[in-house]
């Protein structure tokens, strides 16, 4: 069980992650992303959802909500969300079982921990009328709005998702 040997990159070389979750060898006040291959699963601040430990650094569970997926191994890699700077890289073993860890519905659309820490569908793999019921929504509200002669604008994701690429963010499931 455990971590199986992996290939540790960059500035925070003293990064693990493990069946128990992840550690910090110092305090990272920046966000990080989880991945398990390609897929994005989970964003967080290592400082702040973390348990600081001894010596410096911190460490940080696996949300409960993820722990009944985490069967099986998974090619995981943790990535500097500014920088996009890979700090760990490698194979880790959730239990004995020999399965890729697959964080899927049974539909086998993707899922991943949003901002609240809840597991959720994202909008990679989603079909357009799941997309389009959420812009005709967010459609709707502004309206709505407009008509209260109330100021709105999209914010954080959907912004940016926008302005860089024409398009919602794969790994967000909401409209802001």
């Amino acid at each position: 069980m455990g971590q199986t040997p992996a290939e540790t990159i960059g500035v925070l070389a003293d990064v693990t992650v493990a069946e128990e979750g992840l550690s910090f060898g110092r305090d990272l006040a920046a966000p990080v992303s989880v991945f398990f291959g390609d897929h994005r699963i989970w964003s967080f601040v290592p400082s702040l959802q973390g348990t600081r430990v001894r010596g410096g650094g911190c460490r940080v569970a696996w949300p409960a909500s993820l722990l009944p997926y985490l069967k099986g191994r998974a090619e995981v890699s943790v990535r500097h969300q500014q920088s996009g700077e890979t700090l760990f890289r490698g194979t880790v073993a959730f239990d004995v079982g020999d399965v890729s860890v697959q964080l899927v519905t049974s539909e086998g659309a993707p899922l991943a921990i949003d901002k609240g820490g809840h597991l959720g569908r994202t909008f990679a793999g989603s079909g357009e009328d799941r997309r389009g019921t959420l812009v005709d929504a967010v459609n709707a509200a502004l309206r709505v709005l407009t008509e209260l002669d109330v100021p709105a604008f999209l914010a954080f994701g959907c912004l940016l998702g926008a302005v860089r690429d024409q398009e919602l963010i794969g790994h967000d499931n909401d409209a802001d």
